[in-house]
């Protein structure tokens, strides 16, 4: 299994999750990637204003997929969530399409190798032609987290 994987765990997806404006998308993904984590409200502040800085200068998000992430002093580790709307959802994607998944990433300034490293990961798991139409299907964290081990793979 790929070590990217581990990022996320079952309790780290969520369908559960605001439907928008994209600010409240965003920063239930944080409360989800954080979730059981040291980061204080200061820190967590400052992660979602890098996260929103970033999509301001431009949209993660095309092809019915986002990926906010940015690389923070303030978490020690990567940290990850994945929230999924079968029926999408408004992210100001460039292409104009709803968003259907929000795999969302946070590294450590000092982690570019491997925050660079996920996002190709991420990448190579989005450009799997079944990927789209599977994880639309999916109803619960588990089901999703068993199609990100089969495409990931």
């Amino acid at each position: 299994m790929n070590g990217h994987l581990a990022l996320w765990a079952v309790d780290r997806i969520s369908f559960d999750l605001p439907r928008s404006p994209k600010k409240s998308v965003i920063s239930a993904l944080v409360d989800v990637a954080t979730r059981g984590t040291q980061l204080t409200a200061a820190k967590r502040g400052r992660v979602l204003d890098l996260l929103l800085g970033r999509e301001k200068n431009g949209s993660t998000a095309a092809g019915g997929l986002a990926i906010p992430h940015v690389k923070s002093p303030d978490v020690k580790g990567p940290l990850a969530s994945l929230g999924v709307f079968p029926d999408g959802i408004d992210f100001d994607a460039v292409d104009r399409e709803k968003v259907h998944v929000v795999f969302l990433l946070l590294s450590p300034a000092a982690m570019a190798a491997e925050h660079v490293a996920v996002l190709r990961f991420i990448a190579g798991v989005a450009r799997q032609p079944d990927f789209m139409p599977f994880v639309r299907r999916t109803r619960t964290p588990a089901e999703a987290r068993a199609l990100l081990e089969e495409m990931g793979a």
